[in-house]
């Protein structure tokens, strides 16, 4: 059975996310100085950027595989 997966993002984002052929993540997006509506609550994104995270697991959702 598969998991649905939501994202919420502001309209003038939908654009860019589909010629890029999906989401990238906002670390990414500030590196690579692209421009995107940010909806999200600062506090909260900076918790989660400080938030380690297992060397040796990831999820690709291009191929529907996590390792």
């Amino acid at each position: 059975m598969s998991t649905p997966i939501y994202h919420i993002t502001h309209i003038d984002n939908l654009v860019s996310i589909l010629s890029s052929g999906g989401l990238i993540a906002c670390s990414q997006l500030r590196q690579q100085q692209v421009n995107y509506t940010d909806l999200a609550h600062e506090n909260i994104q900076d918790r989660r950027a400080n938030k380690p995270v297992a060397d040796n697991w990831f999820l690709d959702v291009s191929t529907n595989n996590s390792q």
